[in-house]
């Protein structure tokens, strides 16, 4: 059998992913390819290490950026609080949308909101949500209905909202917020909180890349369209410091080659799910389809045949 395993070890607890349909486009692939099969496992694993830099928080900056190295930090922190602040909103945030229905609602919603009488808040919302909708105003009805006025629950939220959009997990342009925060205090440190994080959790996997080969991309595939790109340095500086992946490389095995990634990053059970995990390998095999289709061509069209 023939398989690539990605795990992420977090605690005693270790998830793993093995796709039935990648391992048929590999076979695929090594009998197209002038290369033997441990070489195709290893070189597509290697691969799917990169795009699994690309699949784990945080996603903005992510991709290689031009002028300094930390601009492409600078971004992804930038991203992250965006992407964070689509999700929560605070009672100064709703001041706003709220006074354009009743300045005197306003001011009893963050009121309450100060004192702790999330009840009394919710109902004013909820009040001000049915007359915006019975009026047919867009503002706010359209954004806040969907939100629950509570204290900051740690940021599971966020987490639950995050998406493949189409193949890397983010929050959605359109997001609704979700929830109304008491204070900003604690939101701010979540926000401070994942972008401490920033690299570390991705560079679990470019220690698995720098094993099985390096870091660089390859030009002649894409992910959403553009160029793969190579993991940017603010990345690999943690690989093997902070960020630690180990691999198991059984590819040259007769009979059973694999190659098994592991991501030692103690949070990347927060980064990463298993779904995001097959995203990556999915886009591997898209790319493996792609490159037999552009061979299968060229051949054609050196024979003579034209289409």
């Amino acid at each position: 059998m023939n398989r690539t395993a990605l795990s992420q070890a977090t605690g005693q607890v270790q998830f793993e992913v093995d796709d039935a349909d990648f391992r048929a486009a590999l076979m695929h692939f090594y009998r197209n390819s002038k290369q033997s099969l441990g070489e195709v496992i290893r070189s597509q694993s290697r691969l799917v290490a990169v795009n699994l830099v690309f699949q784990t928080q945080p996603f903005g900056g992510s991709k290689a950026t031009t002028g300094q190295d930390a601009s492409g930090k600078i971004l992804g922190e930038g991203a992250i609080e965006r992407d964070i602040r689509k999700v929560y909103k605070t009672a100064s945030d709703v001041f706003r949308d709220v006074a354009k229905t009743s300045v005197q609602a306003a001011r009893g919603f963050v009121s309450y909101i100060k004192s702790g009488k999330l009840d009394e808040a919710r109902k004013i919302l909820q009040r001000v949500n049915l007359r915006q909708h019975s009026e047919g105003a867009a503002n706010l009805g359209s954004r806040l209905d969907s939100a629950f006025v509570s204290n900051f629950d740690g940021g599971q939220s966020h987490r639950e909202a995050l998406a493949p959009i189409p193949r890397r997990p983010r929050i959605k342009k359109n997001q609704k917020p979700l929830m109304i925060v008491q204070g900003m205090g604690p939101l701010k440190a979540y926000i401070k909180e994942v972008q401490k994080r920033v690299g570390i959790a991705k560079s679990g996997w470019a220690s698995c890349a720098v094993i099985l080969g390096g870091t660089r991309g390859r030009s002649a595939t894409n992910v959403e369209g553009a160029s793969q790109q190579s993991v940017p340095a603010w990345v690999k500086r943690h690989a093997g410091n902070k960020g630690s992946g180990t691999v198991i490389d059984r590819s040259n095995s007769v009979g059973d080659a694999y190659v098994d990634m592991v991501n030692h990053v103690p949070w990347i059970r927060n980064c990463l799910n298993a779904g995001q995990q097959k995203a990556a390998l999915d886009i591997q095999r898209e790319k493996m389809e792609k490159a037999i289709d552009k061979a299968l061509e060229y051949e054609a069209g050196s024979a003579g045949f034209k289409r």
